[in-house]
């Protein structure tokens, strides 16, 4: 933990938290700041004539060595006398590393914002954000779960006239005066989407002003162990149902694949409503199809759904009320024909 203690003109004194010879603790500070280029060098060559910064001019006694002469001299380039000059006396057992020094001089100015009785208010709402990033998002909502899993349900939507869909990556392209008429989709790597879980709160006010928002589609693949299918599963749904709480347009959307997901995959898909649904990734075998076609075939029988928003190449033969989602290539191509 690093602690502001005072500014004395551009230095700004840091603490460490140390533990000395014997397991005493104690604290290591040094004086960083930006110095002038030349007092620097002057100190420096001191250092190299074997006089000690804090007194220029007086020689050490004959077979002692000052700790700055004995490796810690600076955070810098020493030839040059480029970088931050350590007084004498000052114990460095920990700020040996000079990339660590650069660091924390860096952050002088923001350092300097934790100060007093605004910055501890700030020190502890930033420690109570950083602990509720672990707390998978019960502080914010626990909604009745369905199932034996207790997945949320989200309400149900009963029409939807948006027809152009963009992915989350590039929703800060859309001109805000096409986002009423515009939708949100994530289908799209994992990686690419994680924070809306990290933090919900801060993308709400991006997703709040698109027309339509299908909820996430957190992989569920059929080598992943239940536990994490179950878990992707219960996000896409809670993150839809924490929409639609906050005045977002979310989209159910439904996530399955192996033969066993189907027990609680449409646990969180409310009947008679509009559902979307992807098959990128679906189709690339004869087993992994006729899982897809399985699982599309239960959709529609258990839930009934009203519009099924589809993504990615359609099986032949699906009854129901059916619009596609255009991806990637049909968009790019699109492009090019200057559509």
């Amino acid at each position: 933990m690093i602690y502001v203690s005072e500014e004395t003109g551009n230095r700004l004194l840091f603490f460490f938290p140390s533990c000395g010879k014997g397991g005493q603790h104690g604290l290591s500070f040094f004086i960083a700041g930006k110095e002038q280029k030349d007092e620097r060098q002057n100190e420096v060559r001191g250092v190299h004539a074997g006089h000690s910064p804090s007194a220029p001019g007086r020689a050490n006694a004959p077979g002692k060595r000052s700790k700055v002469d004995s490796g810690h001299r600076t955070a810098g380039n020493e030839q040059n006398g480029e970088g931050t000059v350590f007084r004498r006396g000052v114990p460095l057992q920990c700020l040996r590393e000079t990339r660590l020094l650069r660091t924390i001089q860096r952050a002088g100015p923001l350092l300097l914002l934790l100060r007093g009785k605004n910055g501890r208010k700030r020190v502890r709402s930033m420690k109570r954000a950083r602990q509720e990033r672990f707390w998978e998002n019960v502080n914010r909502a626990v909604y009745y779960g369905h199932g034996a899993y207790g997945i949320p349900r989200m309400t149900a939507v009963k029409e939807c006239s948006i027809t152009d869909f963009v992915p989350f990556t590039e929703a800060r392209k859309v001109p805000e005066h096409r986002r009423k008429q515009t939708g949100l989709h994530f289908y799209l790597d994992d990686y690419r989407f994680e924070q809306i879980w990290r933090n919900p709160d801060r993308v709400l006010p991006l997703l709040s002003g698109f027309g339509a928002v299908i909820a996430p589609d957190f992989s569920c693949y059929t080598d992943f162990p239940e536990a994490l299918r179950i878990y992707a599963v219960y996000r896409n749904a809670w993150l839809g149902c924490w929409w639609q709480e906050n005045g977002i347009p979310a989209i159910p959307q439904a996530t399955w694949s192996a033969a066993e997901t189907l027990a609680y995959a449409f646990d969180g898909i409310p009947e008679d409503s509009v559902v979307a649904v992807s098959s990128v990734g679906c189709m690339k075998n004869s087993g992994a199809r006729a899982l897809f076609e399985k699982g599309m075939r239960c959709l529609i029988a258990e839930k009934r759904p009203r519009l099924l928003l589809f993504h990615g190449i359609l099986p032949e033969g699906m009854p129901g009320n059916i619009r596609r989602i255009p991806v990637f290539t049909d968009r790019f191509r699109k492009r090019q024909e200057g559509g």
